[in-house]
Formats: C-alpha cells, sequence, structure tokens
C-alpha cells in the first residue's frame, strides 16, 4: 500500500524538522519497525505505546515526544491491518 497517496497522509502527517514524517517511515519500514509492527499486531492494546516510542526516536531523536506522534502511527497501524474506515474495501 502506498501511504503517500492514501488519505490517512493528508490527515494525520504531520513532518520532523527534517521533513519527513511517521507514514515515510512505515512506508519502507527498516527491519526494526517490521518487528515492532508484527508485535503491535499480535495485542494492538498492550504495542501501540513502545511502537510510537520508537517511531518518535527514529524521527526526533526523542522517545519521550511519543504523544506527537502516537495518532498517525496508530491511524497507519489501522491502515495497514484494513481496519481504517477510509480503506476501501474490496469485495
Amino acid at each position: 500500500m502506498d501511504l503517500h497517496t492514501h488519505p490517512i497522509k493528508e490527515k494525520y502527517a504531520k513532518p520532523t524538522p527534517d521533513g519527513r514524517t511517521v507514514a515515510d517511515l512505515f512506508q519502507d519500514p527498516p527491519p526494526w519497525l517490521r518487528r515492532q509492527m508484527n508485535e503491535y499486531h499480535v495485542d494492538p492494546s498492550r504495542h501501540l505505546g513502545p511502537l510510537a516510542t520508537a517511531v518518535a526516536s527514529a524521527l526526533f531523536d526523542d522517545p519521550s515526544r511519543k504523544g506527537e506522534v502516537m495518532g498517525e502511527v496508530e491511524a497507519l497501524m489501522r491502515v495497514l491491518s484494513g481496519q481504517d474506515p477510509l480503506t476501501p474495501r474490496e469485495g
């Protein structure tokens, strides 16, 4: 899925000072992010916080800024799991 053209990008994307967004990171996730995303799918309520912390650390070099990315991380994970109402359902 191309997160750059999905409506969620327009709704939630907030660029970092260097212009990167959460959607950019999720577009081509590094191995550590793929592992965290898999963990999230096991138990979303338990793993959302750690996932947002890791994303904040990657984007801002500051894990304490997880609150700034939490909503977008959750929204993108919902898109990727097919739960987002913005995602057209086929069939």
